[in-house]
C-alpha cells in the first residue's frame, strides 16, 4: 500500500519515471545496480536488509541520490550521516514529498560539481516534537558525558546522544582535534597551547575557557594546528 501510494506521488512529478519497486533490501540492492536511478526513495526497516544496510552494500559512485521515506522519526540523524537528502515519515502528504523531490533535483545538479563531504555537516538533537539543527562550523568543543556528548555553541550547551570517538571519526580532521579522552575542540577556536613537552597541559580557546590537554594528544594537535597555517 505504501509503495502504491508512493508510484502515484512519482506520477504526479511530471520529470520523473518510476523505474522500479523493490519489496526488500537484497531486492533493492540488485535493482538499484540494474536500473542505475537517478533517486531513490528508501524505507528504513525492510526484511533482509534495513535502508541503512542497503547504501552501506553499494559503493559512493552506484548511490542514487536518497530520500528516506518511512513510518520512523528515531532515525533521522543516521539518515543525514549518510547524506539522505531528505528524511520524510509516513503518511506522505503530497505537498511534503514534492517538497522532498525539489530537495533531490537540486542535490543531483550540485552534485555534479561539488563533491559531498564524507565528514559530518551538521548535528541533530532530537527532543519532544521537534529536531534542532546545529552546524557542524558552530561547535567550538565537544565534552564527553557518559554515552552523549555536550555541545559548546552559542548559548547552553546541548547533550546529543553520541559517544565521543564516535564523532572523532566523522568529523574532518582539519577542523576537530582531540585533546583529550573527555573533549575535542575545533581548531580555530584554540588560541594557546599550554604545558611543557611530553607531559599534560591546556588548550586555551579564543573566549578564554581552558581545556585540559593530555599528553598523547598533545603532538597531534600540534600538527593539526600546524596544517591549518
Amino acid at each position: 500500500m505504501a509503495r502504491r501510494g508512493l508510484a502515484r506521488l512519482v506520477a504526479a512529478e511530471g520529470d520523473l519515471e518510476l523505474v522500479g519497486q523493490c519489496a526488500d533490501g537484497i531486492e533493492a540492492i540488485a535493482a538499484i545496480r540494474r536500473e542505475r536511478p537517478d533517486l531513490l526513495l528508501l524505507d528504513v526497516q525492510m526484511p533482509g536488509k534495513d535502508g541503512f544496510e542497503v547504501l552501506a552494500a553499494l559503493t559512493p559512485q552506484e548511490r542514487p541520490v536518497t530520500i528516506f521515506v518511512t513510518a520512523f522519526d528515531a532515525h533521522a540523524l543516521q539518515a543525514f550521516d549518510v547524506h539522505a537528502v531528505d528524511y520524510v515519515l509516513k503518511p506522505v502528504q503530497p505537498e511534503r514529498f514534492a517538497a522532498a523531490v525539489a530537495q533531490a533535483r537540486i542535490r543531483a545538479l550540485l552534485g555534479a560539481v561539488v563533491p559531498t563531504s564524507r565528514y559530518l555537516e551538521r548535528f541533530l538533537l532530537r527532543s519532544t516534537g521537534a529536531v534542532s539543527v546545529i552546524p557542524v562550523r558552530d561547535v567550538r568543543w565537544i565534552e564527553a558525558d557518559g554515552d552523549y556528548v555536550r555541545l559548546h555553541a552559542a548559548g547552553a550547551p546541548e547533550l546529543m546522544r553520541a559517544t565521543l570517538h564516535s564523532l572523532e571519526e566523522r568529523l574532518d580532521p582539519r577542523m576537530f582535534a582531540r585533546v583529550h579522552r573527555s573533549c575535542m575542540v575545533r581548531l580555530d577556536e584554540v588560541r594557546e597551547v599550554r604545558g611543557a613537552a611530553g607531559g599534560d597541559g591546556t588548550v586555551v580557546l579564543r573566549d578564554g575557557a581552558e581545556l585540559p590537554l593530555s599528553r598523547t594528544y598533545r603532538e597531534r594537535l600540534l600538527a593539526a594546528l600546524d596544517l591549518k597555517q
